[in-house]
């Protein structure tokens, strides 16, 4: 799950520049450019171009809904 510990490294609007511990790398306007350990590789508009090892099990419209196995729990939205 996506979690910033007690904001540390934690700068953001809506859902972009997030940093932090076990959300490592999450950078991005909307849900673009999703990079990090843990969520490996993730990049693309809405959901497309999504390529990485352990990114598994990934559905949703726009970045929605995003649960599996390696990407566990994964849920946020591009409105802001």
């Amino acid at each position: 799950m996506i979690f910033a510990t007690a904001a540390k490294n934690h700068a953001s609007s809506g859902v972009r520049g997030i940093t932090g511990s076990g959300v490592r790398g999450i950078t991005g306007s909307g849900v673009r450019g999703i990079t990090g350990s843990g969520v490996r590789g993730i990049t693309g508009s809405g959901v497309r171009g999504i390529t990485g090892s352990g990114v598994r099990g990934i559905t949703g419209s726009g970045v929605r809904g995003i649960t599996g196995s390696g990407v566990r729990g994964v849920a946020m939205s591009n409105e802001e």
